[in-house]
């Protein structure tokens, strides 16, 4: 059990650079702000400043904390996530480990009034493309690369593997047995037969609504355990298909206005890519 008693020690007994604070550390509350993936997180405040005490909760992902951290290094100066301040690994106060980030302000984009507006989706566009736009040097291309970078063709059997087939043995009904099997047999003729080729870009690796945070009409994303490499089109395809709810043309339009202010060349057949990765998401 966390305790936030055993919190507070931990913050005081940390050197004030450690969260870049000038003077000694003084908490002043501590709030459990809930349960995360996989992750039980609480609200500091010390010093008058905002931190996020971050937990891993999986034993069986023993370097889930470090992988955050880690991408959260990466991104830093990029300026669109929190910083990262402390990653302890020792379970030496806790039973598992743990990092620190600094607290960003705001709401969740889906809390927002002019949800999914027009405004709002162009801002979208722009945050997507400010980590589709990062170079990707020696070290961030040693990240894992999603399924979808392999080709549409290997996706389609990812969604085989992971849904239908277990989906027929379920289903007792023949007649929506043979619709899901004409479905899939008619996506299949669609897909183009020219070799794949992917391009590239940082992704969070889970650009959803409950991880952007709106602060002043600044738009900042939380929880980088999955910063992954992945096919542009493909990403964006998801967002288009799965962001609350499936983008009519004008916000296609809107989101991809926003996104061409970062991303300037974003490789060949782009737009007709995300068109035929829509149906697979």
């Amino acid at each position: 059990m966390v305790l936030k008693k055993d919190i507070r020690s931990y913050f005081e007994s940390l050197m004030p650079s450690k969260l870049g604070l000038k003077s000694k550390v003084k908490v002043q509350r501590i709030s459990k702000l809930g349960m995360g993936t996989g992750n039980l997180n609480f609200l500091v405040k010390a010093n008058d400043r905002k931190f996020v005490f971050r937990i891993n909760m999986n034993p069986k992902l023993k370097n889930k904390s470090r992988k955050e951290f880690e991408s959260l290094k990466i991104i830093e100066k990029y300026n669109i996530g929190p910083k990262p301040r402390v990653l302890d690994e020792s379970r030496a106060k806790f039973d598992s480990d743990f990092i620190i980030i600094d607290y960003i302000e705001g709401k969740t984009c889906d809390k927002l009034k002019g949800y999914l507006s027009i405004k709002m989706i162009r801002n979208l566009g722009r945050l997507c493309g400010k980590m589709h736009s990062i170079p990707l040097d020696n070290n961030l291309k040693k990240l894992s690369v999603e399924e979808a970078a392999k080709g549409y063709r290997n996706h389609k059997k990812l969604i085989r593997k992971e849904y239908l087939d277990p989906a027929y043995k379920r289903l007792t009904n023949k007649k929506v047995t043979e619709m899901l099997k004409k479905t899939y047999e008619k996506l299949m003729r669609t897909l183009p037969s020219e070799k794949f080729e992917p391009h590239l870009v940082l992704s969070q690796g889970d650009f959803c609504e409950q991880n952007i945070i709106v602060h002043k009409g600044e738009y900042k994303l939380i929880d980088f355990e999955d910063l992954e490499l992945t096919d542009n089109a493909s990403e964006i395809a998801h967002i288009f298909v799965d962001f609350g709810t499936p983008f009519d043309e004008k916000q296609k339009k809107a989101f991809l206005e926003g996104y061409f202010e970062y991303v300037k060349d974003p490789g060949k057949d782009f737009l007709e890519k995300i068109k035929v990765w829509m149906p697979l998401k």
